[in-house]
């Protein structure tokens, strides 16, 4: 997790582009969401080396990003893999808020439901 130097470091940094930005500086809330994502994401890479969860990059086909040696159109996926169930944020992904609050969500309750070690 962020500690809270760390964060109040950043609130600070944002406040300082804020006030040397005018109008267009960075929105406090979107400051605070950047952290959150930060720390959800710190969650998940913590339960990955505990060996509870597994993050895997995949590449799948897409209409209008990176060629494959074969030509193919790709983009990368996570999937996070807890026992045997397995959780995906397109929308995240896309966003620039992977790791989701609805993500975390189905992965705090695959774990509360006892699949919290990875099966590899």
């Amino acid at each position: 997790m962020l500690s809270e130097k760390t964060i109040a470091e950043m609130h600070a940094g944002a406040l300082n582009v804020n006030k040397h930005a005018g109008e267009h500086g960075l929105n406090p809330q979107y400051m605070d969401a950047i952290i959150r994502t930060q720390q959800r994401a710190n969650w998940l890479q913590t339960l990955e080396r505990q060996n509870k969860i597994s993050i895997v990059r995949t590449m799948r086909p897409h209409t209008n990003m990176k060629r494959d040696k074969n030509g193919a159109l790709l983009y990368g996926l996570y999937v996070i893999h807890v026992g045997e169930h397995k959780f995906t944020d397109i929308l995240g992904e896309q966003t620039g808020t992977w790791p989701s609050e609805i993500l975390t969500a189905q992965v705090a309750l695959a774990l509360g439901a006892g699949e919290g070690t990875h099966n590899g």
